[in-house]
């Protein structure tokens, strides 16, 4: 009976469900951004040190998933491979919309200075970027003008 209860009050305390019964799970959502037919599991940046950090130092981007920036205002934000330790594809979004691409950004050479780095900027203000592994673009044909769907974003 006891170890019944102390399962219950863990269960409560994680958030998780026991049994079938949920007990107040706060983050059940799942933030996604759809273009055309796939569907992408995002992380989201909305402070300037979230957007700051981005991807740098981190190993990989797991198949299915993306960075997601988030900018108050629209602007032509440039993005940069500094400290980054492999290539993604770069998505720019006015809205709902894919403004630009960047495929196969690549990640710095060993040694490299950051001051030769290139800057990826999109041709028009966006207020989304959403960064993907690298060959994505091409491989679910991502192309200028498609619409994207974003869930549990705002």
């Amino acid at each position: 009976g006891i170890l019944v209860i102390v399962i219950v009050i863990f269960a409560i305390a994680r958030g998780s469900s026991f049994y079938g019964l949920n007990f107040g799970s706060s983050k059940t959502s799942t933030s996604t951004a759809k273009i055309g037919n796939k569907t992408y599991a995002l992380t989201l940046a909305r402070t300037d040190s979230e957007r700051q950090a981005g991807l740098s130092g981190k190993n990989n981007l797991a198949a299915n998933t993306g960075y997601l920036f988030i900018f108050e205002e629209k602007g032509t934000y440039g993005f940069w491979m500094n400290g980054m330790k492999f290539p993604i594809d770069i998505i720019f979004i006015d809205d709902n919309k894919v403004v630009d691409l960047v495929e196969n950004a690549p990640a710095p050479l060993s040694g490299q200075s950051s001051a030769t780095l290139p800057v990826y900027k999109p041709s028009d203000p966006v207020n989304y970027v959403l960064e993907v592994t690298a060959g994505d673009i091409t491989k679910n044909k991502i192309k200028k003008g498609d619409s994207v769907e974003f869930k549990n974003v705002k």
